[in-house]
């Protein structure tokens, strides 16, 4: 991490961000953005698995890791291991979806925002927020 404080609180207000960002581009009907969807659900998530480590004082890299931040996650509570399935799907949309190459379907969104509300739920629980 940086020099600065950045708290629990700055990294959920960054994640619920992406949350409302995703779910409310999710059901946009004309002209879809189905590359933004996935990459805000897998953001929302980065910054809620930052949140936690922060919360317990781990150290963690500003990279785009869904599953390097959920092992480290899970080194300090064994249940993330609980979430595995849905950081690996969605880590997949956290970066390589900015570029050519890579393209998100109908059904993909639909994966990522249920993966997103799940783990998001779970998270928040573990940080003592409802």
């Amino acid at each position: 991490m940086t020099g600065e404080t950045i708290t629990v609180h700055d990294w959920v207000a960054k994640a619920e961000m992406d949350w409302k960002g995703a779910l409310d581009l999710a059901q946009r009907r004309k002209d879809p953005l189905p590359d933004k969807v996935v990459y805000d659900c897998a953001q929302c998530i980065e910054k809620y698995l930052k949140a936690f480590l922060v919360l317990h004082k781990k150290p963690f890299r500003f990279r785009h890791d869904l599953t390097d931040l959920r092992r480290r996650c899970q080194d300090v509570d064994d249940d993330f291991q609980l979430i595995e399935d849905d950081a690996i799907l969605l880590n997949r949309w956290g970066s390589e979806i900015r570029y050519p190459g890579l393209s998100a379907a109908a059904d993909d969104v639909k994966e990522a925002i249920a993966a997103m509300k799940r783990v998001r739920a779970f998270v928040r629980a573990k940080l003592g927020l409802r």
